[in-house]
């Protein structure tokens, strides 16, 4: 992809790895294809976490369903742990986007930013 761009627009001015996936599997029964894959992406992409997108609200429905609870209250223990007492929104992710590709930020890069509502500190 990198080269696809390259060639056509001559140049990148920014770029983010803005990807994340949730697997269910056991640690037990997973294979190393798929540990690979889990990994590969959720670690090399930039840190957003909880955000509503569906695929959170599938990934919390499942749980929910394991552990044998509602979603709402799902939902509500993992809000509990996120100092902000919200989950993000895609629009979250958007300004920091924004922000990056502003001049204001021209002198940061290569970056993982975590934007989390205080989730995890690292």
């Amino acid at each position: 992809m990198v080269q696809e761009i390259a060639h056509r627009w001559e140049r990148i001015d920014i770029w983010v790895d803005n990807a994340g996936i949730f697997d269910n599997t056991a640690t037990v029964d997973i294979s190393e294809e798929l540990w690979d894959r889990v990994s590969d992406i959720n670690y090399k992409s930039i840190c957003p976490r909880p955000i509503e997108t569906e695929m959170l609200k599938n990934t919390y429905q499942q749980l929910a369903d394991i552990n044998g609870v509602t979603l709402e209250e799902w939902c509500y223990s993992i809000l509990k742990t996120i100092p902000v007492a919200r989950f993000g929104k895609p629009a979250d992710v958007a300004v920091l986007v924004e922000f990056l590709a502003s001049e204001e930020a021209g002198f940061i890069n290569g970056q993982a930013i975590n934007i989390n509502g205080g989730l995890v500190f690292y």
